[in-house]
């Protein structure tokens, strides 16, 4: 249930972005990868993992994200420097969709 609800948030911002364009109005997604929240602070591992290995899958360039990460997007989205992107995916993930 959780992949099939962000497709359909993708598809829906799709959608609207198209069906708003001439109003001058943008949708985007914003898709964050692992962020340094306090929610994940304790999320445990499986014994069997190997958590260098697994850290390193989870982000290649060696950290998680920070919320400011996911902000700056949101500024730039949000300003004149985003006004020609429209029904986008905007991965702010450090590079583990790459």
């Amino acid at each position: 249930a959780y992949a099939a609800s962000k497709g359909a948030i993708v598809a829906f911002t799709k959608a609207l972005a198209r069906e708003y364009l001439l109003q001058d109005v943008r949708a985007n997604v914003i898709a964050p990868g692992g962020i340094d929240t306090p929610m994940n602070k304790n999320v445990p591992l499986p014994l069997n993992v190997n958590h260098r290995l697994f850290d390193n899958l989870r982000m290649p360039n060696g950290r998680f994200g920070k919320p400011e990460d996911v902000a700056g997007v949101v500024a730039m989205l949000a300003s004149k420097d985003g006004c020609f992107i429209n029904g986008d995916i905007i991965r702010v993930d450090g590079g583990v969709h790459s």
